[in-house]
This record gives C-alpha cells, structure tokens and sequence, in this order.
C-alpha cells in the first residue's frame, strides 16, 4: 500500500542556507553543481532492479538541472548517500532526461520520494532552500530503517484552485498555434513547479492574465516537460519571460527571474500600442493550411534553415517585402529542419526555396537569392490573378 508524505516547511531566505549543518559532502554554496555526485542515477529502465528486494530500502530524489531550489539543495542527496549509504539506496532521477516522475505522478521539483521493498511510503516536496531539509529526510530515513516509520493516513482537504481567465498553460504542441500566430501579442513564463521563484511569479501572473483578457495572450510553460521549446529559446534556467508579438519573439523585452508585474504590465502595453509592422508570419506543419489555403489570399512562404547561409543573406530582403508590399499579400516562413513533413510533402529540396500561392495553390516557385523587386513582381503577378 502507497502513502504519502506531504512536507510543510517555514519558507526561509536563501541567506540562511550557509547556515546549515550537516554532513557537507558538498557544499551548500556550490549552487553551480547542477547534478548529484554521490547519489545513484535511476531510470524508467533501472528503477525496477534498484528497488528490488523485501528488504530494500531506498531514497530517490527527483530533480530539475533549471530549478533555482533544486540546484541549492543539490548537497542533500549526495550527504544522504554519504550517510546512509551502507543501508539504504540513494539514487537520483533528472526530470528533463527521463519520464520516470510520470509513472509517480511526481507534479513538483525537487521531490524525494522514500521506498521499502519496491513500494512508495513516503514522499516530501520543498518549495524553498529550507534549512531542515537534510534534517527532516534524515529523520525519516532513520525511521524506516528502525521500523518506527508511521505513515500519515488522514484525509487531507484538497483545494482546487480556479485558473483566472486568459492564463493558458501551453505544451510543445500547443504554442506555435496558439502564440505565434499574427495579430496575436503574448507573454508566455517557462517555469519550474515548486521552485521558490518560480511559485512567487506564478501569483504575478495570475493577476496579470484578466487584465489583459482579449487583448494579450498570458501563458505558461512547464520548462520540464518541454524540451524543445527550451532548445528553440535557449532556456537553461528559470524562470523566463518572452513577449511576442505578430508570430515574432521580442528580444528586448526577454526578462529572467523575479520580476515585477508592474514591469511585465509595462512591457506588454508598450507592444500593444505599436503600431502593427507585416514581418513575416512564422508556420510549421500544423499552421501552413490554414494560413496558405484563405480565400482570395497570395501568399509566399519562404523555405528556410537557420544554418544556411544563403537563406541568412535573404532575411533583410524578406523582411522589407514583408514590411512594404501590404495586407493583402502574407508573406510566411518555415523553418525546415522542423517542419521535415511538410517540407517533403511541397518537394523542398534546395534552400531557400520560396513558394507563391493564390487561394491556396502554387503557381510559382524560386530557389536561391533574388533581389526584393524580382520577389514582389511574382507575388504581383498573383494579385492580377485575383482581380481577375
């Protein structure tokens, strides 16, 4: 039979931390370690044998490499298998490399989860750098290797929290469709559950989202579970706020870590009062039907890589076609290493390729560089097709 062990402890400030005591097998301070040393990794494929045994006890901590918290109490687990060692099974399990917290529904980082004889008894959930943390696990190991560990079996109230209107949570398959389209103006927060920043932003946001209902998108994004978009955006750490606005990331107004809301507030109504520009709309596999196919509409897409060096020298004419040819004409952009099928689909094989549709079918193409007069006179030529 599982139980669980839900800790509750007083929120401290970091300061403290270089207060602890304890078996420092690695410093507290050392925050750059981002990975335990001493602790056994575990997996979806090793956990089975590391908890096998009636008599098998064991610890495993589940961890995020972008977690703030995670990285400060990094020193915990390795001085639990330092102490305990011997007696006990410590192992680790990094979240973004592997889906082992799916199979225990493990919803928060960092979280440590302790085992007798393959089964769950107890599990703990820190939202801060607590000082007791190391204190409160050792305690509980020591109970369950004593066989004095009594498992708390009351009926814990649960509170359902109601999302505020306009704050969505997006997935890798939900983002692009959602927040890179045109017209559309977002604040999208990559986050960590459970890390102390993190919970602290989260609140910001939720009173940010109803303000901006029908005006700006407000999103999150579980930096865990979305390992691509981490990649496209560079996130190795949280948390992180980006602005789009018409399919197009806002660098200057990326912002990392607390931030206050009267600053996120401030950057979002400053891009909502610019004046709209046509850059290039973004699509991928899911996006291009709908985008390409409009009645009535001439569209081109240009094929791209963002390693070719010739769709590179192509970007600054792209984008002042885009800027200077009007509403009427959508001009779009596919990134090809992302788009494999729908590339192979259209018979993409050289780059830059751009493609000229009218309502939905193509009647042109080129490949290779062009000047912006050489593009615009073909998409014209779509334009006298329609009024026609």
């Amino acid at each position: 039979m599982k139980y669980a062990l839900f800790t509750s402890l007083t929120i401290l400030t970091i300061a403290v931390l270089s207060c602890m005591e304890g078996p420092a097998v690695v410093n507290p301070g050392d925050e750059h370690i981002n990975k335990p040393e001493k602790a056994v990794t575990v997996g979806s494929s090793t956990i089975d044998s590391v908890l096998a045994g009636d008599s098998t006890l064991a610890i495993v901590e589940f961890y995020s490499e972008i977690c703030g918290v995670c990285g400060s109490l990094r020193w915990v687990i390795d001085s639990l298998a330092v102490t305990f060692g011997d007696t006990v099974v410590v192992g680790a399990n990094c979240i973004e490399t592997d889906s082992l917290w799916k199979r225990y529904s493990v919803t928060s980082v960092p979280t440590y989860i302790l085992f007798r004889a393959g089964e769950e008894t107890a599990r703990c959930s820190f939202s801060e750098n607590e000082p007791q943390v190391y204190d409160s696990l050792a305690s509980l190991i020591r109970q369950l290797i004593e066989g004095t560990f009594v498992p708390d079996t009351g009926d814990t109230d649960t509170i359902v929290d109601t999302i505020p209107p306009n704050y969505l949570q997006l997935d890798e398959s939900s983002f692009d469709t959602t927040v890179l389209r045109k017209g559309v103006t977002a604040l999208v927060f990559f986050l960590a559950p459970a890390g102390a920043p993190c919970i602290a932003m989260e609140s910001v946001m939720w009173d940010i989202a109803p303000r901006f209902d029908g005006r700006a998108v407000i999103a999150k994004v579980h930096a865990w579970e979305t390992p691509a978009l981490c990649d496209r955006y560079g996130i190795n750490f949280v948390p992180q706020f980006f602005f789009f606005k018409d399919s197009i990331h806002r660098e200057e107004y990326h912002l990392t870590g607390i931030v206050p809301g009267d600053t996120l507030i401030a950057h979002l109504e400053a891009l909502l009062a610019e004046v709209p520009d046509n850059a290039p709309v973004l699509l991928n596999s899911d996006t291009f039907g709908d985008s390409v196919t409009t009645d009535g509409r001439v569209v081109m897409v240009d094929f791209f890589s963002s390693s070719c060096s010739y769709c590179s020298a192509m970007n600054p004419i792209v984008d002042a076609l885009s800027d200077s040819i009007g509403t009427e004409v959508l001009i779009a952009k596919v990134h090809v290493p992302e788009n494999d099928s729908l590339s192979f689909a259209l018979n993409i094989t050289q780059l830059p390729t751009f493609v000229f549709f009218n309502n939905g079918v193509e009647y042109e193409r080129k490949i290779g560089l062009f000047t912006i007069d050489q593009l615009a006179e073909v998409i014209h030529v779509g334009l006298d097709a329609v009024t026609d």
